[in-house]
C-alpha cells in the first residue's frame, strides 16, 4: 500500500490527465454492454479436448512449479519458462480461436469450404453476431414483388412519412414486414458498424460464414495488416462518405492507429484483447469530434471459457491503472489493504 501510493505520488507531477467527458461536454455518450454467447454443442465438445490435450496440461503444470519456485527462492528461472511460456500462449490461442468459430482450430476444416463444421451455427458468437447486425438495422432482408421488382409494392403515402395511427398498426399485417424490411426498415438503417477481431482469420470466418451466404447485398469494408497502404485512405473515405456502404470489418491493431470514422456509431467486438487500451483505443475511432449519435459498443464474451477470464484481466489492468493515475490520491486513502490485494489476484476456477 505504501509502495503504491509512493508511486502514485511520484506520477502525479508529470501527468495531465484530461479525460474525454471532461473537455467534449458535446460529445454523445458511448454505451458498452456485454453480450454472453454460449457455446454450440460442438464448440463446448472441441474446447474440452484441446482443455484435456497432454502438452497443454504438461506446460501450466511446468508453469505452476516454476512459479512456486520463483516464490520460495526469491529468484526468477527465465530460461526454461521461455519455452513453457510458448507452449501456453499456443493453447491458449487455439482456446480463443474456437471461442469465435471452432473451425479455426481445426486442422481438417476450412473456411467456407464443404466442411459440415464450416456453418455459421456451430459458433455460438456467429450466431449471436448475425442477430446483432440485424437487431442493430445495419443489415435487414429487402422486400421485392414479383421477378424482383419493388416498384410493384404497396407503401401507403403515410407510411413513407412514418406517420401510422393505432387503427393501422392494429389493423394492418404488413406493418411488422415493412418495418424490417421496407420503407420503414431504410429510414432506419442509417447506422453503421465496426466490427473489430483480434486476428484476420476470424475476419475471415465473418466474410465466408456469415456476409456472404447471409447477408449477400450487405456492402462492406475491410481493413487489416494485409491491406495495402496505398489503399487504406480510399478504403476509409469510401466508408465515411458512402452511405451504402454499411460495416467495416478491421483487426483491432490495425484499428486504433488514429482513424477516425466517425460516420459509424456501432461496434462490435468479435474478439478482446489482453490489453483493455487496445479496444478503448479501437472503440474510440467512432466516439470522438464529429460524431452526433450515441455510440453503442458490443462486445460479444464466450461463457464457461478463457475469454471471461480475458475480461476479468482487462478489470484489472483499468483499475491499477486509475488506482496510479487520477486526479488525486483519494481512490488510494479509501482503498483497503485487502482490496489493493485483490487487484494482483485472479480466482480460479473449474
Amino acid at each position: 500500500m505504501e509502495k503504491l501510493k509512493h508511486l502514485h505520488q511520484q506520477v502525479l507531477p508529470f501527468i495531465l490527465r484530461r479525460e474525454k467527458h471532461d473537455v467534449l461536454k458535446e460529445l454523445p455518450p458511448k454505451i458498452i454492454s456485454d453480450i454472453p454467447c454460449t457455446m454450440t454443442d460442438i464448440q463446448r465438445r472441441i474446447y474440452a479436448d484441446h482443455l484435456s490435450k497432454k502438452d497443454t496440461q504438461d506446460a501450466l503444470k511446468i508453469l505452476e512449479g516454476l512459479m512456486k519456485e520463483n516464490e520460495e527462492t526469491g529468484q526468477s528461472n527465465s530460461t526454461p519458462q521461455r519455452s513453457v511460456d510458448q507452449n501456453v500462449l499456443k493453447s491458449l490461442l487455439s482456446l480463443r480461436l474456437i471461442c469465435t468459430h471452432p473451425v479455426l482450430a481445426s486442422k481438417q476444416g476450412t473456411i467456407g469450404g464443404s466442411d459440415s463444421m464450416a456453418r455459421f451455427d456451430t459458433s455460438g458468437k456467429l450466431l449471436a453476431l448475425n442477430d446483432l447486425l440485424r437487431r442493430a438495422q445495419i443489415f435487414h432482408d429487402e422486400i421485392t414483388a414479383a421477378d424482383n421488382d419493388e416498384s410493384l409494392l404497396y407503401v401507403d403515402d403515410e407510411d413513407v412519412d412514418g406517420i401510422r395511427t393505432e387503427d393501422t398498426m392494429e389493423h394492418d399485417t404488413d406493418a411488422g414486414i415493412l418495418e424490417q424490411g421496407g420503407v420503414e426498415g431504410a429510414k432506419h438503417s442509417l447506422s453503421k458498424c465496426l466490427i473489430f477481431a483480434q486476428y484476420t482469420k476470424s475476419l475471415d470466418v465473418v466474410e465466408e460464414l456469415v456476409f456472404k451466404p447471409l447477408m449477400p447485398s450487405l456492402r462492406y469494408v475491410r481493413l487489416d495488416g494485409r491491406t495495402d497502404l496505398k489503399d487504406r485512405a480510399a478504403i476509409v473515405e469510401a466508408f465515411q462518405t458512402d452511405d451504402s456502404i454499411k460495416c467495416m470489418l478491421l483487426t483491432s491493431k490495425v484499428g486504433s492507429l488514429g482513424l477516425n470514422l466517425q460516420a459509424a456509431d456501432t461496434v462490435i467486438f468479435l474478439e478482446s484483447d489482453w490489453n483493455p487500451f487496445v479496444d478503448l483505443q479501437a472503440m474510440d475511432r467512432t466516439h470522438r469530434i464529429g460524431q452526433q449519435q450515441n455510440v453503442k459498443v458490443y462486445r460479444l464474451v464466450t461463457t464457461e471459457s478463457i475469454e471471461e477470464k480475458i475480461m476479468a484481466l482487462q478489470q484489472v489492468k483499468i483499475a491499477m491503472s486509475n488506482a496510479i493515475v487520477n486526479t488525486d490520491n483519494s481512490t488510494l486513502f479509501s482503498m483497503g489493504t485487502d482490496r489493493l490485494l485483490d487487484l494482483f489476484t485472479t480466482e480460479d476456477s473449474a
